[in-house]
């Protein structure tokens, strides 16, 4: 049963790639043959979590790349990125300050109007407004670093822990501050990367009923092992560093990288 709600091939993502696509107005997760994907489900060979028949290898197969695509172009777009760094870092300020049981049991617009009412006061309340206010303004892209451009730079910053992520771009302001001669509060400077947590990798069986035997997804279509593996956690997903726009900084992309490598190689 926990397989229907948390795997490879889970009720989840049979419906959120459908619907974001939908809404975001993209046909990236649009075209993956839900019918023949769900026709095709068989319990694995030990009888404990989902598997598929052979029949349904291909919808498999075009379900990872239909997920490959919608973290590429809107999961891990910046823009969106951007607003997830500003919320998580909104949240974590008030981490002290709010009752997270109550909150669990808002809907999206009482929770948006109670963190706003919440954060009113504190330093994190400019952030919270940029976020949730009347007008959003989300942070822009300062710098951003991938497994295939600033390998060594990357693993430094991926995975790591949030607090660890906010020291970063605390160091990160100071060191823009002297740089530019401008104030730059450490809340107006965000580090975003991969999560501590790697995603639920695609080990799905396949069985073929004739001959009576399962085989690894892996074992028979090589390209889903590629996506379902690299992709994620090595490729699609970037370190990022965001800032107010307010701040308007006019450095070179030399003195930005700079400054990354000064921060980063000091931890």
């Amino acid at each position: 049963v926990g397989s229907l709600l948390s795997g490879p091939l889970d009720v989840d993502k049979l419906d959120y790639l459908y619907r974001d696509s939908l809404h975001a107005g993209v046909p990236y997760g649009l075209h993956f043959d839900r019918a023949r994907l769900l026709s095709s489900l068989c319990l694995n060979a030990g009888e404990n979590g989902l598997a598929i028949t052979e029949k349904g290898k291909t919808a498999a197969e075009m379900l990872v790349f239909a997920r490959y695509i919608m973290f590429s172009e809107v999961y891990w777009h910046h823009a969106v990125r951007s607003a997830t760094a500003m919320l998580q870092r909104s949240v974590f300020e008030l981490s002290n300050h709010a009752n997270w049981n109550e909150m669990l049991n808002l809907d999206e617009f009482q929770w948006k109007s109670r963190l706003m009412q919440i954060a009113t006061g504190r330093e994190v309340e400019s952030l919270v407004e940029k976020l949730f206010g009347p007008k959003r303004i989300l942070y822009k892209r300062l710098a951003q670093l991938s497994e295939f451009e600033t390998p060594e730079l990357y693993r430094r910053v991926a995975r790591k822990p949030f607090p660890w992520l906010v020291e970063c771009g605390s160091k990160i302001a100071e060191l823009l501050a002297s740089k530019t001669r401008k104030q730059i509060h450490p809340m107006q400077v965000l580090v975003d990367a991969p999560p501590v947590g790697l995603e639920v990798q695609f080990e799905v069986e396949v069985c073929f009923e004739k001959q009576n035997v399962y085989r690894s997804m892996a074992e028979v279509s090589p390209m889903t092992e590629t996506l379902a593996r690299r992709q994620f956690d090595d490729v699609v997903k970037r370190v990022r560093v965001f800032v107010d726009p307010a701040l308007e900084l006019n450095l070179s992309n030399e003195e930005v990288d700079n400054i990354l490598r000064e921060t980063i190689e000091g931890d």
